[in-house]
């Protein structure tokens, strides 16, 4: 890796649902420091953040990049010129999240910009309905160091974990159902398809309905996007709704905004959204923690990586990141979420806690080697370095 003296990395934070975002920033900035780099954080939320930016770009003679979570900073401006492309100095992009749901923040008026994509279908997204030409790149989540102990399997109290969010199926098929028969019938189509077939692009599912509609629509529109991306949840819920319900038997805890509004069996006990820094404690006291992906068809998140790095068996609905990169039943176990029985697999993993504790071994030893986030910082500055030396 090039390192460049004194050289600065300038990183956005705002706003996003339990700091989440905020804390990627920072461990993102703490692998930049790693590889011998400053780091400058401008935080959008304070109200003098300009006035910072200004002091820092006055006071850094070597600034390498702008970097922002899910574009966050990407439309400041000097003047009426994007500051990247006034500068001459990239912007990276980095989307921890569907571009499906950031679709705004991907500006065609920035020339200068880096798009990081946890997905590699999402770079295909943007290429073919976005037409974004700019350099991209395909980087996973990370996890950051952990410092907690990690008990032996006997020692946890919980027997599945799964931390996250949830919304209501049906909640979120309602806000279509107001668009009249026609168009929600249509979306009802879409969503049951891209159920059906969630191995495939949502795209691919939501062009084949309308075909067999013998419709056709220009899928590059934003109001198309902002519909998907309802189905997108909707299917993202479904799943984490009957898998999660399927586990009966077991001592499940569930954790995240949205629970309360499901309706689960007694054995699956619902706690408070906890602050994001608090997770890995509370990982280190599960036997399992459940990830349920959103249609992430190769890429990963980082639940799955922090639950490994607590000493948890990591299980998750597979793709084919997680199969090219992982050895099933070693590192982590990943299930087939439309042709395998998750209860059985839970069952089988609780009955056998010598398998489970050399998994979480091997789990601990893969996520600090290979996925934490000072790796990510890595693949940033390559990209970077590459892109550079063809712009």
């Amino acid at each position: 890796m090039i390192i460049l003296g004194e050289s600065t990395i300038i990183i956005f934070k705002g706003q996003s649902q339990y700091d989440v975002l905020r804390h990627f920033a920072d461990d993102l900035g703490d692998g930049f420091l790693q590889y011998g780099y400053n780091v400058e954080f401008i935080d959008l939320l304070n109200s003098d953040w300009d006035k910072k930016l200004t002091d820092v770009l006055n006071g850094q003679k070597n600034i390498l990049f702008f970097l922002g979570m899910n574009g966050v900073g990407v439309d400041v401006k000097s003047g009426q010129t994007s500051l990247y492309d006034y500068l001459d100095i990239p912007f990276v992009a980095y989307f921890v999240d569907d571009p499906l749901h950031q679709y705004p923040r991907i500006l065609p008026n920035v020339k200068n910009i880096i798009y990081a994509f946890i997905d590699r279908e999402h770079i295909e997204f943007v290429n073919q309905y976005m037409n974004v030409k700019n350099t991209k790149a395909f980087i996973p989540h990370g996890c950051k160091p952990m410092n907690i102990n990690t008990p032996d399997m006997g020692e946890r109290d919980i027997d599945v974990l799964v931390p996250g969010s949830f919304s209501h199926p049906e909640a979120i098929r309602s806000e279509w159902d107001k668009l009249g028969a026609i168009a929600s019938g249509l979306l009802n189509n879409i969503a049951e398809e891209v159920y059906a077939n969630r191995s495939k692009p949502l795209m691919d599912s939501a062009k084949y309905v309308l075909e067999r509609n013998h419709i056709e629509l220009d899928l590059s529109n934003t109001k198309l996007f902002n519909l998907l991306a309802k189905v997108d949840l909707y299917v993202r819920s479904r799943m984490r709704n009957e898998l999660v319900s399927s586990l009966t038997d077991y001592n499940v805890l569930l954790c995240g905004n949205g629970w309360e509004n499901g309706s689960f069996a007694e054995n699956i006990k619902i706690s408070k959204a906890i602050p994001f820094e608090e997770i890995p404690q509370l990982m280190s006291r599960s036997k399992i923690v459940l990830t349920v992906l959103p249609l992430f068809l190769y890429g990963a998140h980082e639940r799955v990586f922090t639950a490994m790095s607590a000493g948890s068996v990591a299980l998750v609905n597979k793709n084919n990141y997680f199969e090219e990169h992982f050895v099933n039943g070693n590192e982590l176990v990943y299930f087939d979420s439309q042709n395998e029985n998750l209860h059985t697999i839970v069952g089988d993993l609780l009955r056998n806690p010598e398998k489970m504790n050399a998994i979480s071994t091997a789990g601990i030893q893969k996520a600090k080697l290979d996925h934490q986030w000072s790796n990510r910082a890595g693949e940033i500055l390559k990209t970077y370095f590459i892109h550079k030396s063809v712009n």
